[in-house]
C-alpha cells in the first residue's frame, strides 16, 4: 500500500514538472511547489484513512510509506535531472558524473 501511494505521487510530480518545464519561471515554481504541497497532502489524506478504515498494520504501512518516500524520490531527482541533460540545459548539477572534471 505505501508503494502503490508514493508511486502515484512520483508518477504526478514527474508529469506535472515535465509538463512546466515549457512554461514561464514563475508558473514553472508554481507547479513544483504547489504540485507539492497538494501531493503531500493527498499523501497524509491517503495515508489517513486506509489507517482509520482498512486493518492494515500501522507500522509496516508507515515503514513502507517513509521507505518508499526516499527510494521515489531519489528516482525522481534522477529522472528530472537526466530529463534537463537530455534537453540539454546547461547546469552544473547536470554534469555527467562518471567522467572526472578536467583541471
Amino acid at each position: 500500500m505505501g508503494c502503490a501511494i508514493v508511486l502515484v505521487n512520483a508518477l504526478a510530480g514527474c508529469m506535472s514538472v515535465v509538463w512546466a518545464f515549457d512554461r514561464k519561471q514563475t508558473d514553472f515554481l508554481k507547479v513544483l511547489f504547489g504540485g507539492m504541497a497538494i501531493r503531500l497532502m493527498a499523501m497524509a489524506l491517503a495515508f489517513g484513512l486506509l489507517l482509520a478504515f482498512t486493518e492494515v498494520d500501522r507500522v509496516g504501512l508507515t515503514v513502507s510509506l517513509f521507505v518508499f518516500y526516499v527510494l521515489f524520490q531519489v528516482l525522481e531527482i534522477r529522472f528530472l535531472l537526466g530529463h534537463l541533460k537530455h534537453r540539454g540545459v546547461p547546469s552544473p548539477a547536470v554534469q555527467d558524473l562518471s567522467t572526472p572534471e578536467k583541471p
